[in-house]
């Protein structure tokens, strides 16, 4: 068993140390809660198959258009907080 102690930032983010990563053998992990106050970090080795199910009946049509519209988003949004420090 491979057991470290991390820490939590103050932005509620962790870092893993390099060998449990490299143990893991994946970067898109899974976190459960157990009991209330138990963690377990699962490693998710297929994405796209763990992806699939939040896609339903989006097509690959409705998936561009959503894309296109989030770009142009959040170009205006960097473009307004740039004009707004002018």
């Amino acid at each position: 068993m491979l057991v470290r102690p991390i820490t939590i930032s103050s932005k509620g983010q962790i870092a893993l140390p390099k060998d449990v990563v490299k143990h893991l053998d994946s970067k898109v992990l899974k976190l459960e809660i157990l009991n209330g106050n138990e963690v377990r970090i699962v490693p998710i080795k297929d994405v796209a198959g763990r992806l699939s199910a939040y896609a339903k009946n989006v097509s690959t049509d409705d998936f561009n258009k959503i894309r296109a519209q989030a770009w142009e988003e959040a170009v205006e949004k960097r473009f307004a907080k740039e004009n707004n420090n002018d």
